[in-house]
């Protein structure tokens, strides 16, 4: 939390007990099925040892119909939509938090070995690759002896940043590859210090003779993709996703509709190799423009990244490997 909220910061505030899943953009009713305690509704989440109230979502648009006073439902394909747990203020730091991707109506999916986070999805008209990267600030991560790491000490952040909005740790996909780590220095040390640290293969595998444990995603050469960027709460330091090589546009929705329905090429959008805004809570979906490899289908590794540069050294990066 920022520092000029007396009494209310981070550690000042235990985490909740109850836990829940509060959905963005998704059609239901609020008395049931929000996910989170409010007001004089039913209460909707669980403790521990406990099974909880089920939720009913609609993945589309609901509106009621004047004469008939009956619902009407429009299938809406979301694409990235964040859940977000009943704590938004405590419980992301400690892991909570998930993922719904709504798919195009009709498709079907297989998710790759071992991951969630990749898949295949056919659709009627395409078929492509498709790649979830949830981001995580301010996690709480600890040690082998559970010491926690860089802590906030008398409610300033560590040496190695700059202010309370980059405290704690990054992450993504519950991953975290922090140049700490990587180049073999304490995490809280000063900028005076870590300013003379080669960085010049910091992301290389020649660093740590191997892969990064943050996500590799993987896809062939010129096969069309699509990466869901997700944040369910934590730090409200925007950042800004960058992956090399590549373009899209930035509103890759079909045009003439209102709410758009449909995800695609909208001729009407800019095209765009970053997008700015991503911090807690929000979603993007990127819709690669010439699929994997770029225009030219290189194959090779590029590096996905959070531009800012305290998130992307907290561990927030990845690759999507282009194979031929």
């Amino acid at each position: 939390m920022p520092a000029n909220i007396i009494n209310f910061n981070l550690n000042q505030v235990k985490p909740s007990s109850q836990v829940g899943l509060h959905p963005h953009l998704l059609g239901y009713d609020v008395a049931s099925s929000d996910g989170m305690n409010v007001g004089q509704n039913s209460p909707q989440t669980v403790g521990p040892n406990s099974i909880g109230p089920n939720y009913t979502w609609y993945a589309g648009d609901l509106r009621v119909d004047p004469a008939t006073n009956n619902l009407i439902a429009t299938p809406v394909e979301f694409g990235a939509v964040n859940l977000l747990p009943a704590d938004s203020i405590k419980q992301p730091g400690k892991g909570l938090g998930a993922v719904l991707v709504v798919e195009p109506q009709g498709a079907t999916w297989t998710t790759d070995p071992n991951t969630r986070t990749a898949a295949t999805v056919t659709a009627s008209s395409s078929t492509f690759r498709e790649f979830v990267v949830m981001v995580q600030t301010g996690v709480n991560l600890r040690d082998r002896n559970g010491n926690p790491i860089c802590p906030v000490i008398g409610g300033t952040p560590c040496r190695g940043t700059e202010d309370s909005e980059d405290a704690g740790n990054m992450g993504i996909n519950y991953r975290s590859e922090p140049m700490w780590f990587r180049l073999g220095f304490d995490p809280g040390t000063p900028f005076e210090q870590t300013r003379n640290v080669d960085m010049t293969n910091a992301v290389s595998n020649t660093q740590v003779g191997g892969d990064p444990v943050t996500p590799i995603f993987t896809a062939k050469a010129g096969t069309p993709a699509r990466f869901r960027l997700v944040d369910p709460g934590g730090k409200q330091r925007t950042g800004v996703f960058q992956l090399h090589g590549h373009i899209w546009q930035r509103e890759p929705y079909l045009a003439g509709t209102v709410p758009s329905q449909t995800i695609g090429n909208n001729p009407i959008s800019e095209f765009r190799g970053s997008q700015e805004g991503f911090s807690a809570q929000n979603h993007f979906d990127i819709v690669l423009q010439n699929g994997a490899g770029g225009a030219f289908k290189i194959p090779g590794d590029y590096l996905f990244r959070d531009q800012a540069s305290f998130l992307m050294d907290g561990g927030r990066w990845g690759l999507l490997r282009v194979q031929p």
